[in-house]
């Protein structure tokens, strides 16, 4: 048994994130569709081991299983995040100036480059 998703299962759950944001942070949600409650019960049963206790039909069932759903979702993204966040602390500084360079459109160094140069 894992306690946290995947990757693969953060990807696969993304598109859910409204509704999962709904069930967390107002206790209700819209229902998702059949292909989506399958997609959650799948994952679900992954990362556990043990089916989820659903039953279709019943409303509380479904909000449990997306607020649930939601709860890891979102905490397998703030590892996510930290975890970049982390990766790119580790990283030396020549790393850290090619990269934010990288970022940079060529348009805005092209202009950046226009006004420090003196006018003749």
């Amino acid at each position: 048994m894992r306690n946290t998703l995947t990757s693969d299962q953060v990807q696969v759950l993304e598109g859910y994130e409204r509704i999962f944001t709904q069930a967390t942070k107002a206790a209700w949600c819209s229902y998702p569709g059949k292909a989506a409650i399958a997609k959650m019960l799948d994952v679900w049963q992954s990362l556990t081991g043990h089916p989820y206790p659903y039953k279709p039909g019943c409303p509380n069932c479904l909000l449990n299983l997306v607020r649930d759903m939601g709860t890891l979702y979102f905490a397998a993204k703030e590892a996510q995040a930290a975890e970049a966040a982390a990766k790119a602390d580790s990283l030396p500084a020549e790393a850290k100036t090619e990269q934010k360079q990288a970022s940079v459109p060529k348009e805005k160094k092209a202009a950046k480059k226009e006004q420090k140069r003196p006018k003749k």
